[in-house]
């Protein structure tokens, strides 16, 4: 077996650290057992109070000493019954054991929807920070009720690593919702017949204080009862002859017979002392010492302890101590009988004021319950609130604030706050109607900063819903009154809050606020301060969604891109703040038309929030992958990644819906399904009515209107373009209005107006300078037919050049000339180069090898050569590895000499020419004569050269071979010149 290390005694809280034992008599029969089951993942002992479970496996792990594993004890108490908190201790656990790693996530409500990959990640990376041999002990495990935490330990058995085990420590057997895996033997049992003392190991814990006859009897009486034993044996220290206990397993009526025995023996005071601190769950020298109002209360403990009277002392930072559940319960019941009431009442208050003190909070907020101490108690849930919900333990805020009386929570504002708050992201039905009582309760009680926080949420959480906004109005209204005002807001974290809130207000319902441009600014200024990473990426997310994106602020967007994204470094910053990131920044940057880059920050977002379980934050980075494929006509990879959005789609969400329906719009439009193109965007625009969001009716419009001129409906088309162009005037959205012109320009040639064609297509194109003209991609075929026109027609060529080579389009027949490509290759009759328009030149030295590349890339036809038969080709003299490493020198310096590295690209050792960033003249004629129907009125445009291919270069074989492949194409070209 792996030796076991403990916590740091000095690191540890007690809830984290096992007991701490003192003159025990080892059970090696037991140790031994425990070391054969050590194989299975899971280690179940149970057996009834009082049976030594808990002193077994700790006896068990500090015989093993200390070497190369580790140990994590947990105390399981009623709190974990919220499964946050069990993740959020086992997290402090890791954390401990390992400061230098990432900490793990917290279990926030985001999660919950898929909380089984959430534990089988959590459990690999909690098991991975601690070293081999990891045991974890969860104690105490019957304080759980067959639920969801028995459902978290069916799924970790599948990831605890081998020499790693939990042990689950209880009163009772595993329950059926474990039975899978007990069948698969991933748990094994030790059980109450197994853990009763053998005589042998009663007479080992009698030791030499009693005669082996009185031993045997003792043995005999208790039955191997653990806690039977213990108090049999203090009888006959005591001089008694210890009494029988009756049949029938060891009940607390029966305990409790005993222990007034053991009781009996201590001084009044000391009695006394014991019932007083029965009050404490836990136990620290200072707690002990103030709550008995004596100073030795605490040597009392330490005593009984000593004794092994049903005193656990657990290691830790501080010296704590616990009472045995069986003693405590046993004093609690005492002080019931003995005590009045209200002094009862009083020892429970001075309780639950010391545990406030001492940092416990939970085990604080029972007692103030027990004894009716409501304002206490609101206190505690009101103090604890903003650190509840920041750990994601709102099943514990739930918890805490349904245990008040209802005329308390209806009345008490921060109250119905943190009620709202806890169901913020799990029901955002019920988290408004809290807010919204919590709101007026504000204003009742002249409180504006809990108006305003109220506010803030309750707008945060449309954004999160994003289903109807049109009640948020009311909201921003509100919410705008209160900035106007000047509330003081003392935190940067509580005014990103608000004004992150009031962005994602204004940006998607009232663009045409007056406060919204001083929001941005403001937000902009705090994102600059030094405050929590997690409150910064909040707001900035607010940015770079709904104001970047839907409102074309271009500047702003990359302003504070610079700015937040080195916070990504940050461990602090959570799962959900750095997938979403990931994911705004990639759309945004795809309606920049930043190919490579936009691609590369939606894959990294949708990996990132599939391995966290964040589906929302995977769908959307999904869709938006999708549709970037799209609009560089890439249909497999949009096909792919709009599929993949659609199984992650929530079809009852409406944005999810409408962005779905924009999927399916999109491939039809690209695989000439003009008929579903327009039903699906129709769809698309019903759905997007009822939400209500500025942007999106306007989205939905230039979706619509291209549908309808792709259909030939150029009448619909202009009318639904202009309608929307004054709506996003009236809006102050001029983010689509190039996109608009553009279909209205589109429908004027469908008509036959060219003069109205000219002139809208030149306004569209003037409009986009600002950075909007990239967003004319979503109209697919449609702008790449417009800009086309442009060429021809002459209208802001130099606009429309600069916007196909963003767009990296490539030509229809008849479109090479003046076509900004940007490389061209001639390559019949003659051989020449050029970049960006401009004839490449060399110095004095023509580089042939390189060049050499590319001809005999293009001899090959140019997609998909392999690397072998290129280096054969140019270096035959040269060995397989010499030749493929100067193939690999001449590929980089080709590169260098044309200025885009993406010009060739390289993948499963084939080589293809980029055919969205290189026209090369022979092979752009073959594809021409192979394409469907292209003979009848096809002509070679005027400035290709009559000649063979690579006509004046040497007579290699790989030239020879190229000009028979292009030896009719080379003929047609005369031919048609």
């Amino acid at each position: 077996m792996d030796d076991i290390i403990q916590l740091p005694v000095a690191s540890a809280p007690a809830k984290l650290s096992r007991p701490r034992l003192y003159d025990l008599v080892p059970r090696e029969r037991l140790f031994q057992r425990l070391d054969s089951l050590r194989e299975h993942p899971l280690i179940w002992v149970h057996g009834p109070p009082g049976s030594g479970k808990s002193t077994l496996v700790a006896s068990w792990l500090q015989s093993r000493g200390t070497g190369s594993g580790a140990e994590v004890w947990y105390h399981i108490d009623p709190d974990d019954g919220d499964v946050s908190t069990f993740f959020f201790h086992l997290r402090l656990a890791a954390s401990l054991r390992n400061p230098e790693a990432p900490p793990l996530p917290l279990l926030t409500p985001e999660y919950l929807g898929d909380l089984p990959a959430f534990t089988r990640r959590f459990a690999r990376g909690f098991f991975e920070r601690l070293k081999k041999g990891t045991v974890l002990v969860l104690d105490n495990f019957q304080d759980q009720e067959e639920g969801v935490l028995h459902s978290v330990l069916e799924v970790m058995s599948h990831e605890v690593p081998d020499a790693a085990n939990v042990v689950i420590i209880s009163r009772h057997e595993p329950p059926a919702l474990l039975a899978a895996a007990r069948v698969r033997r991933d748990l094994v049992v030790l059980g109450w017949d197994e853990l009763r003392f053998t005589l042998a190991e009663t007479q080992g814990v009698a030791g030499d204080r009693v005669s082996a006859d009185l031993a045997r009897h003792v043995h005999h009486l208790s039955d191997g009862w653990a806690a039977g034993i213990t108090l049999l044996l203090e009888q006959a220290r005591q001089g008694r002859r210890p009494e029988a206990l009756a049949s029938g397993g060891p009940p607390q009526a029966l305990f409790d017979y005993f222990a007034t025995e053991v009781l009996a023996n201590l001084l009044p005071k000391e009695q006394a002392t014991l019932m007083r601190l029965a009050t404490l769950p836990l136990l620290t020298p200072a707690l002990a010492n103030a709550l008995a109002e004596d100073p030795a209360a605490a040597d009392l403990v330490e005593r009984m302890h000593r004794r092994n009277l049903f005193v656990q002392r657990l290691e830790g930072r501080e010296t704590t101590f616990q009472l045995h559940g069986l003693f405590r319960e046993f004093l609690l019941a005492r002080q019931r009988q003995m005590l009045p009431e209200s002094q009862s009442r009083a020892v429970a208050s001075a309780a639950a004021r010391l545990l406030e003190e001492a940092g416990l909070p939970g085990h604080a907020f029972d007692l103030h319950v027990s004894v009716e101490d409501w304002s206490a108690a609101i206190g505690v849930v009101v103090g604890q609130g903003p650190g509840l919900a920041a750990e994601g333990r709102v099943r514990t805020l739930s918890a805490w604030i349904a245990r008040l009386p209802r005329e308390l929570t209806q009345t008490q504002p921060w109250l119905a706050y943190w009620a709202g708050i806890a169901l913020f992201q799990t029901d955002q039905t019920g988290a408004r109607t809290h807010l919204t009582q919590a709101y007026g309760q504000f204003v009742a009680a002249g409180d504006p900063t809990g108006q305003m926080l109220s506010c803030g949420a309750i707008l945060t959480g449309f954004y999160f819903e994003y289903s109807t906004w049109g009640p948020a109005d009311i909201w921003i209204e509100r919410l705008a009154a209160l900035l106007e005002a000047g509330v003081a807001m003392p935190t940067v974290e509580l005014q990103l809050s608000v004004y992150s809130a009031m962005l994602y207000g204004l940006a998607i319902r009232q663009t045409n606020h007056p406060l919204l441009q001083d929001c941005i600014r403001r937000t902009t200024e705090l994102l600059r301060e030094d405050a929590d990473p997690n409150a910064r990426m909040q707001a900035g997310l607010a940015i770079t969604g709904p104001v970047a994106c839907m409102l074309g602020e271009f500047d702003l967007f990359r302003r504070v891109r610079r700015l937040l994204s080195p916070l990504l470094a940050d461990p602090r910053v959570s799962e959900l703040n750095r997938a979403g990131w990931h994911m705004t920044c990639g759309a945004k940057l795809s309606f920049d038309c930043e190919h490579e880059e936009a691609f590369g920050e939606l894959v990294q977002a949708s990996r990132l929030a599939t391995e966290a379980g964040l589906s929302p934050v995977a769908y959307v980075a999904h869709h938006f992958d999708g549709l970037h494929a799209a609009c560089y006509f890439d249909v497999e990879r949009a096909r792919a990644e709009f599929s993949a959005a659609r199984a992650l789609a929530d079809l009852h969400n409406p944005l999810q819906s409408s962005y779905v329906c924009f999927a399916e719009a999109a491939l039809a439009a690209l695989e000439g399904d003009a008929a579903r193109y327009l039903e699906r965007t129709a769809e698309a625009g019903r759905i997007i009515d009822g939400i209500g969001s500025a942007a999106h009716i306007i989205i939905a419009a230039v979706w619509r209107a291209a549908a309808l001129a792709t259909n030939a409906r150029f009448d619909e088309a202009d009318g639904l373009a202009k309608e929307a162009l004054a709506f996003g005037h009236q809006q102050r959205v001029p983010t689509w209005e190039a996109s608009l012109t553009m279909i209205r320009a589109w429908a004027a040639q469908g008509r036959g107006d060219m003069p109205a064609c000219r002139e809208h297509l030149g306004d569209a194109l003037r409009r986009g300078r600002d950075g909007s003209g990239s967003y004319v991609r979503w109209l697919l075929h449609g702008a790449r037919r417009m800009l086309a026109l442009a060429l021809a027609e002459g209208v802001e060529a130099e606009i429309a050049v600069e916007l196909i080579q963003r767009f990296r389009y490539r030509p229809s027949p008849g479109d090479v000339d003046g076509w900004p490509w940007p490389v061209k290759v001639y390559t019949l009759g003659r051989f020449a180069v050029e970049v960006a328009g401009q004839p490449l030149s060399f110095g004095r030295k023509t580089p042939r090898k390189p060049l050499g590349l590319l001809q005999c890339l293009i001899a090959h036809g140019g997609v998909e050569v392999r690397e072998e038969h290129l280096a054969d080709a140019l270096w035959p003299d040269a060995d397989g590895d010499e030749s493929l490493r100067r193939l690999r020198i001449a590929l980089h310096r080709l590169r260098q000499l044309l200025g885009d590295v993406d010009v060739v690209r390289v993948q499963g050792g084939r080589l293809s020419l980029a055919g969205d960033r290189v026209w090369v003249d022979v092979l752009w004629l073959e594809e021409m004569t192979r394409a469907p129907g292209p003979a009848a009125g096809f002509a070679a445009p005027s400035h290709l050269s009559r000649g063979e291919f690579l006509s004046g270069e040497p007579d290699l074989p790989w030239v020879i071979a190229g000009r028979r492949r292009f030896s009719a194409i080379s003929v047609g070209v005369a031919g048609s010149v």
